[in-house]
């Protein structure tokens, strides 16, 4: 266990204390902004320009505080590619220290990774070009700095990467982008009185914030068409869990997680979510009835997340309108089939490799850049076998299917492809990593939960032919 009881009860009381009031003004729901829609930069269009730096931002809708952003003032672009094309990157970073910048959820070589080994330093730049062949998904690009990964993500330097492909566009889902195929980053801050973002509430050694935003405004409105609305859901936040339903209690589908869709649909009306994790989903406005989206407190799933229930605090995340100017997708519907994963026999696999998370150690070593902690044959059938209290665990480089959560089967939700997984005491998942990573730019594992990776909860792996 990485943390007592005791402990465990000491940390939740440490952060639960109200914050101080700030200049921002955070309107009533009727006085909301509205949810602004990232831009978007496709790969076919050439060099895709990212580059770090200072801005100014208005979480509030209203009023400009100092922010950081790619080739803008907060955030990044969404990046938009196609299976079997290439990805065309160049990071520049024109901040006062040093950055490397991750392309979570990528199928990549290690060159090309983008991990704690490729840091630019102010002024440097880089450039890359990423052959893309993985299915259709949501994917993400961060900070990822040793040392640094959790202030730097919450000052700004987060995007959405979308990967998309033949099969995908054959689907009948909504497809307009930013109309009823909406990004969707959620994230939490907190504000000095001065109105700044304020980067010092950590318990349990990480950050929880009271104020909660989507795509970078608080409590936003997000005005939809009166039909089906997809939502590209990302839990941004650098530690807070996300338990996703409607104030009405209205169902939604869940249609694909962090690698892709989904075998079939999986209609619910909670969606649990970690930081780092992705989800979409498919929620009906055809009642032409506005909705309130809040993060409520776990309903302890059998088996799973025994612990997370007292840190969530129920929370509003934005309300939905519904915008009768815009016309709905007739064509639009639940698909009932949209994915054909085949599961990776565990009969398979080469090798079971144990992971402890314990005391901010993996295997009782903390991360060090200069040690790589395993070897991977590229090809191999390996099982991970996980043990650990609240912590969500991320690897480069390829995606997994999971096995067990807390020794009992995945929910539909969390049976498909995966890069991140919740342990809460247990998880085992079988992965073959493709693609080599060599010691000079080896692959990460680590602690999806920001301040326990910038901790040391984080280990270096190698691959090899």
């Amino acid at each position: 266990m990485s943390l007592s009881r005791r402990q465990f009860s000491i940390g939740l009381a440490s952060f639960i204390a109200a914050p101080a009031i700030s200049r921002l003004s955070f309107a009533a729901p009727i006085d909301r902004p509205v949810m602004p829609i990232p831009t978007v930069r496709h790969a076919d269009a050439g060099w895709v320009h990212l580059r770090m730096q200072k801005g100014k931002w208005a979480f509030d809708g209203k009023t400009p505080i100092s922010t950081w952003g790619f080739s803008q003032d907060y955030m990044g672009p969404v990046v938009r590619v196609r299976r079997g094309a290439e990805l065309p990157l160049h990071y520049e970073n024109t901040l006062s220290e040093p950055v490397a910048v991750h392309g979570h959820g990528l199928h990549v070589v290690g060159e090309l990774d983008g991990g704690p080994q490729r840091t630019m330093m102010p002024g440097q730049s880089w450039k890359l070009v990423i052959p893309i062949d993985q299915q259709a998904a949501t994917l993400w690009y961060h900070a990822h700095t040793h040392g640094k990964t959790g202030p730097q993500v919450y000052n700004g330097l987060a995007g959405m990467m979308i990967i998309d492909d033949d099969k995908a566009d054959a689907l009948p889902l909504p497809h307009r982008y930013g109309i009823d195929d909406i990004p969707f980053i959620v994230q939490d801050k907190d504000f000095k009185p001065n109105g700044e973002l304020d980067y010092n509430r950590i318990g349990l050694g990480r950050f929880y914030a009271e104020h909660m935003m989507v795509n970078g405004v608080v409590q936003p409105k997000v005005k939809v068409p009166k039909g089906l609305v997809r939502l590209r859901v990302l839990n941004g936040s650098n530690g807070r869990f996300l338990n996703f339903a409607f104030e009405d209690n209205r169902s939604f589908v869940h249609i694909a997680s962090d690698g892709g869709f989904l075998n079939e649909p999986a209609e619910v009306n909670r969606l649990y979510m970690a930081p780092g994790e992705r989800n979409e989903i498919l929620v009906d406005f055809s009642d032409g009835l506005p909705a309130t989206l809040r993060s409520v407190q776990n309903g302890k799933p059998k088996g799973t997340y025994k612990l997370f229930d007292p840190l969530q605090n129920e929370k509003t995340i934005c309300y939905f309108e519904v915008d009768l100017s815009v016309s709905a997708d007739g064509d639009a519907r639940v698909p009932a089939r949209m994915n054909d994963i085949v599961p990776i026999d565990p009969a398979k696999a080469v090798v079971t490799r144990h992971f402890s998370l314990q005391e901010m150690k993996i295997n009782g070593a903390k991360m060090d850049m200069n040690v790589i902690n395993h070897r991977v044959r590229r090809g191999d059938i390996e099982i991970w076998d996980i043990e650990g209290d609240l912590h969500n665990f991320h690897t480069h480089g390829c995606s997994f299917q999971i096995l067990s959560m807390n020794g009992k089967a995945p929910n539909p939700g969390n049976a498909g492809w995966k890069d991140t997984v919740v342990i809460d005491e247990s998880a085992k998942f079988i992965v073959q990593y493709n693609y080599t990573a060599p010691d000079a730019f080896p692959y990460m594992y680590h602690c999806h939960l920001l301040e326990h990776e910038d901790l040391g909860l984080s280990g270096v792996l190698g691959v090899v032919r």
